[in-house]
C-alpha cells in the first residue's frame, strides 16, 4: 500500500519522524498486516464509540461503512492535532498514515460487550436516506435514539500495540458535527482513552 502524495502529507511525515525520539522504534513489531482491519482494530474503535455513546447520548450508533482515508488536508489537520497530545510514538503517527493511505470496508466485528446497536450504512443506504431532503429527519426517524453519523478512520499502533490513534468524526446536522483525533492505551487489556483533540468542526 503507497502512500498518497502532496506537501501536506510530507509535512505529517516529517512530523512524525521528529516525534521519533519518544520511543517506538525498539523491540519485535507486533503490529497487524496492513492490508485488513484486524481484531485490534475494531477493539479500539469500539472503545472509540463507546466514548461517542457516554458523551452524546447515543442509544443506536450508525456508522457509515467506508472508513474515511486521509487525503492532503486531512492529514495537515491530523498532524496539528497530534502534537498536543505530548509527542506520542512516531511508529504510531505512521502506521496511521499508513492505515488510512486507502479507505477500507468495515464489517459487523465490534466488542460484544458494547451493549449497544451498531448499523454501518454504505454510501448507497445513506444516500436513499437523503433522497427526498431532510437527511437527518430520516436518519432519526429510520434510527430513533440515534445521534448523526458516525465516520471512522482506522487505527494505527505503535510497535509494540500498546498505544493507538484513531479519528471519529459525528455529523448529525448540516451545519453541526466534529472531528476528533484521539489517543488510547492498553491497560489490562482494555483500550482506555488517554487525550482527545479537535481535527474539524461544522
Amino acid at each position: 500500500m503507497s502512500l498518497p502524495r502532496g506537501p501536506r502529507l510530507l509535512l505529517a511525515l516529517a512530523l512524525a519522524a521528529a516525534l521519533g525520539a519518544c520511543g517506538g522504534a525498539d523491540g519485535p513489531d507486533l503490529r497487524p498486516p496492513l492490508e485488513a482491519v484486524a481484531d485490534e482494530e475494531y477493539a479500539v474503535l469500539s472503545a472509540a464509540l463507546m466514548e461517542h455513546a457516554s458523551r452524546d447520548g447515543a442509544q443506536v450508533l450508525v456508522v457509515e461503512r467506508a472508513t474515511v482515508a486521509c487525503v492532503d488536508y486531512t492529514c495537515e489537520s491530523y498532524a496539528q492535532a497530534v502534537g498536543p497530545f505530548g509527542a506520542p510514538p512516531a511508529d504510531a503517527f505512521e502506521d496511521f498514515l499508513a492505515r488510512n493511505a486507502a479507505s477500507a470496508t468495515l464489517a459487523e466485528r465490534f466488542a460484544p460487550h458494547m451493549g449497544l446497536p451498531v448499523v454501518l450504512l454504505g454510501r448507497d443506504e445513506l444516500a436513499q436516506l437523503g433522497g427526498h431532503g431532510d437527511f437527518f429527519g430520516h436518519l432519526a426517524e429510520a434510527y430513533p435514539g440515534s445521534h448523526g453519523v458516525l465516520m471512522l478512520g482506522r487505527v494505527g499502533f505503535n510497535r509494540s500495540m500498546d498505544l493507538a490513534l484513531v479519528s471519529i468524526g459525528n455529523q448529525y446536522a448540516g451545519l453541526g458535527g466534529y472531528g476528533l483525533l484521539q489517543l488510547y492505551r492498553k491497560i489490562d487489556g482494555v483500550w482506555v482513552l488517554q487525550a482527545s483533540r479537535p481535527t474539524w468542526i461544522s
